[in-house]
């Protein structure tokens, strides 16, 4: 198993958090939308766990932020350089 997967069950099973181990089959049942074409060895599911909504996350505390005096502005982003910076 990956290291960072096993790190993961092991702190979760310290903090008591309740998880699934599911394996390709399972996942790609559960959650078809993920293409046959993905390579996924095993996957851990949070059951308790909510969602979070980037966009809408970011758009509320942009709102907040403009209430209170501050200017939002909207950007493109560019790709920088390709030398590591």
């Amino acid at each position: 198993m990956i290291p960072y997967i096993e790190d993961t069950m092991a702190d979760w099973d310290t903090l008591g958090v309740p998880y699934e181990v599911l394996d390709q089959d399972e996942i790609r049942y559960r959650w078809p939308a993920i293409g046959p074409e993905q390579e996924i060895g095993v996957g851990l599911h949070e059951p308790q766990a909510g969602v979070v909504r980037a966009r809408r996350s970011i758009e509320t505390v942009a709102e907040v932020f403009r209430k209170e005096g501050g200017d939002v502005a909207l950007a493109a982003a560019e790709l920088g350089g390709r030398d590591g910076r």
